[in-house]
């Protein structure tokens, strides 16, 4: 009588599970079989029916769901949301999977003209460096005379 839906039922058998493992005695031959059961009974409904999901009630019989933000679970809900919803989003404008859809995500995954200004600097760096030891020690007669 107190439940309306499969999600009231599978609540209502975690709860009466949870009173059931509180009043079992550890001195109980079956307390392992006990927990065991009621644990998985809890696990059931954790899985098909996760606490971290609000259901509310709006009127004319319809129901809203939003995510407890607070739990763990549901930042990973919510990742697999917009991944999803990008995917969708560049198969309708015909893109590659993975492909930048905007033009700050396209500017990050360019190699940055900077550091290639750096790289070409010490490479020129180096090579003039070793070019003038070379020089050096050519001047001096360590390569044989010329």
């Amino acid at each position: 009588m107190q439940s309306t839906n499969p999600r009231d039922v599978a609540y209502l058998f975690r709860d009466y599970a949870r009173q059931i493992r509180k009043k079992a005695s550890p001195a109980d031959p079956s307390y392992v079989k006990i927990c065991v059961a009621t644990s998985r009974i809890e696990a059931w409904a954790e899985h098909h029916f996760p606490s971290f999901v609000q259901l509310s009630g709006g009127g004319g019989g319809t129901v809203s769901k939003s995510l407890n933000m607070n739990d763990i679970r549901a930042h990973v809900v919510e990742g697999e949301r917009k991944r999803v919803q990008e995917r969708e989003t560049q198969k309708r404008l015909g893109l590659k999977p993975g492909a930048p859809t905007s033009y700050n995500q396209l500017q990050q995954e360019q190699f940055p003209l900077g550091l290639m200004a750096i790289i070409a600097g010490l490479l020129i760096l180096v090579t003039g460096s070793i070019g003038g030891v070379l020089y050096f020690l050519a001047s001096k007669g360590y390569f044989g005379g010329v």
